[in-house]
């Protein structure tokens, strides 16, 4: 018989049960809420139909393509909930009645499962799809409610992953060994620290190199059709970026020399037609062979970025504004966020310790 029980692990937390009616368990906190939640599913003469968890991962899937459909969701972000579709579908403590499913079963087995192998950032973005999924549920009247367990004060917070700090020598013997075709598509990524998708839609037009300077204005972002040419990431991401030296010597030389072929979209690095290069070629034939003949641990296309901008703090300190302004980030927050603990200086933090301390106590 459906009834509601306090948890003694747990005080102040209430187990009802709802197996008689179709709706298995629940955990609430409060007396009143189950009171409530117990009282609601009798109403209905039953919890909710029984539903397969798979089977409403489909249905919720379906209710995406037609929200993209009608432009009411990115192409991108349909690409990430089919990636983690499948991680959901693949968890073996997922594969039964959606009313089965607890938030102690989601604590301490889903989560955990979920973190074998993937990064943190990745779990975070399984979880939340996966209390879309739940609420998706709840609207279709297959849940009473969401049993995503609210994981935001856990006591053992996961420390941020802090980008690491690549060395100026690394850079130079990666370029080095880097394949001919891509050595220059390396240089002016660690040169420029445009993401790929302004990389990929520079045109020579917004290639001033008498004033030394390149100009962001597009984008290639995935779209249905592949890929889409649209604004920066952000307002912040139309700007200014310097280029000099050896990288602005071999622009000029490789305007001189790029093939005909490849000239027809005025394309700054195009593939071997003069369409939009790949990523996938800059990273698998470029950079990752570059690294394995330098001899170094492999790095990510997207690490040249932070490379660029950890020459910026050392060339400018902490002038966070202009640094934010070169690397087209919205605020000064998003930069120091990403790069404030590459801002500490042993050294400086030395002179003003002593210097304090002889103003107070000598």
């Amino acid at each position: 018989m459906a009834n509601y029980r306090e948890r003694k692990d747990r005080p102040g937390h209430w187990v009802v049960d709802l197996r008689d009616i179709g709706g298995g368990q629940r955990t609430v906190k409060g007396k009143a809420a189950a009171k409530a939640l117990l009282a609601k599913a009798r109403e209905g003469g039953r919890a909710a139909p029984r539903a397969i968890f798979v089977a409403v991962v489909d249905a919720f899937m379906e209710e995406m393509r037609a929200r993209l459909d009608r432009d009411e969701i990115s192409y991108g972000y349909f690409c990430n909930l089919l990636t983690y579709e499948k991680h959901l579908k693949g968890n073996l403590a997922l594969r039964g009645d959606i009313g089965d499913i607890t938030p102690g079963l989601i604590k301490r087995r889903v989560i955990p499962t979920l973190r074998h192998g993937r990064s943190e950032k990745t779990v975070t973005n399984i979880r939340a799809t996966l209390s879309l999924i739940f609420d998706f549920a709840v609207d279709e009247g297959l849940l009473l409610i969401n049993p995503m367990p609210n994981m935001k004060n856990q006591r053992k917070k996961r420390k941020r992953q802090l980008v690491a700090k690549i060395q100026p020598d690394t850079i130079r013997a990666i370029i080095a060994g880097a394949p001919a075709k891509y050595t220059l598509a390396i240089m002016f990524a660690a040169g420029t620290g445009l993401r790929a998708g302004e990389q990929r839609a520079l045109r020579w037009a917004n290639v001033d190199l008498d004033a030394q300077h390149v100009y962001v204005g597009e984008a290639l972002r995935r779209a249905r059709q592949g890929v889409e040419l649209g604004d920066p990431k952000s307002e912040a991401g139309f700007r200014h970026v310097p280029i000099g030296g050896q990288l602005l010597s071999r622009l000029r030389a490789w305007k001189l020399a790029q093939p005909e072929a490849q000239r027809g979209g005025d394309l700054v690095f195009p593939s071997r037609t003069g369409n939009f290069m790949d990523t996938g070629n800059w990273r698998n034939r470029g950079l990752y062979v570059a690294c394995r003949e330098a001899g170094v641990e492999r790095i990510r296309w997207h690490d040249l970025r932070h490379y660029f901008a950890s020459q910026l703090l050392d060339k400018l300190g902490d002038n966070l504004n202009r640094v934010a302004d070169i690397m087209g980030h919205e605020d000064i927050t998003t930069t120091r966020g990403i790069y404030g603990h590459w801002l500490i200086d042993d050294t400086r933090d030395q002179i003003i310790g002593d210097d304090l301390a002889r103003a107070i106590f000598d």
